[in-house]
């Protein structure tokens, strides 16, 4: 079976390297030309335009899993036009339910965050700690 690890942002490449580095595969910035990959992991909605329908694809789920009351947005879960993904790979149960609600004939699976599983076996600090984050705005409609 020949699995393929794809973002066509840094930002989606920095959510699927973990898992991709535990399967020894890279994570692809192009998808190969030629016949369409048989399976296809992503970590961002949008590129689900960039797919071929013949791939099965995995769609990682990154962040909190949240949505907001009365928008229905592809990048979030449940959202609208995420009929390609097969498998939703999610940070919580709350997000698959969201996700089987909207596409029955899908899995999905938590699994918590994997790009902070690298942070697991630290210490608590003892001193406060304040931590700031950073995502890209974009417009939703």
């Amino acid at each position: 079976m020949s699995v393929v690890f794809y973002a066509s942002r840094q930002h989606y490449a920095r959510h699927l390297q973990p898992v991709a580095d535990v399967l020894g595969l890279p994570v692809l910035r192009r998808i190969p030309k030629g016949p369409p990959p048989p399976h296809v992991v992503i970590a961002g909605a949008s590129d689900l335009d960039k797919l071929r329908r013949s791939s099965r694809v995995a769609l990682l789920e990154h962040g909190a899993g949240q949505n907001y009351l009365g928008l229905d947005h592809r990048s979030w879960a449940g959202g609208r036009h995420r009929g390609k993904v097969s498998l939703f790979i999610c940070p919580r149960l709350e997000v698959c339910d969201l996700n089987l609600a909207r596409y029955p004939d899908a899995q999905a699976v938590a699994v918590g965050c994997p790009a902070l599983d690298r942070h697991a076996d630290r210490a608590a600090p003892t001193t406060p700690l304040v931590v700031f984050t950073f995502h890209p705005s974009y417009a939703v409609a």
